[in-house]
């Protein structure tokens, strides 16, 4: 019996060593792999540590154009606002002339002016050459004036 018992020993024995070799060879792969990895993420951290630099230097730029940009359109706000409130003014008095023009022609004039007064014989109002682009206020305009005179 002890000879059995010495036989199983020495066979859990191998046993044991056999595993514990297969473990080691294990651990030794995983160990390189682990190796080769540390050594792309200490290359890449080099890199990036060299690049931070360019990335902030690049930002920089980035917030200084968007700056500029909202300035340029904060102002650009300011001058279409500014127009758009001069467009309405001229837009109210061309109306006015308009409507003005109308009803200087639907009601002819109570009394005559003296022809000298009415129609000085140095300045004769000639209809203009039609530009190619006017406006339908404009044309409307024109008309009517070409019309009264």
């Amino acid at each position: 019996m002890t000879e059995m018992l010495n036989h199983y020993v020495g066979l859990l024995s191998w046993l044991f060593q056999i595993a514990f070799f297969c473990t080691l060879l294990v651990a030794l792969t995983y160990a390189r792999r682990l190796d080769r990895l540390l050594r792309q993420v200490r290359s890449d951290y080099a890199l990036l540590q060299s690049a931070l630099p360019q990335f902030d230097l690049t930002l920089t730029k980035a917030a200084a154009a968007t700056d500029r940009l909202v300035h340029d359109l904060r102002r650009t706000e300011t001058a279409i606002g500014e127009a758009t409130e001069s467009a309405e003014a001229i837009t109210r008095k061309l109306d006015d002339s308009i409507s003005r023009a109308a009803q200087l022609l639907a009601s002819p004039p109570q009394q005559t002016p003296p022809p000298e007064i009415a129609r000085p014989a140095t300045r004769m109002v000639m209809p203009r050459p039609s530009a190619g682009h006017k406006s339908r206020a404009e044309r409307d305009l024109a008309r009517m004036l070409i019309d009264a005179s």
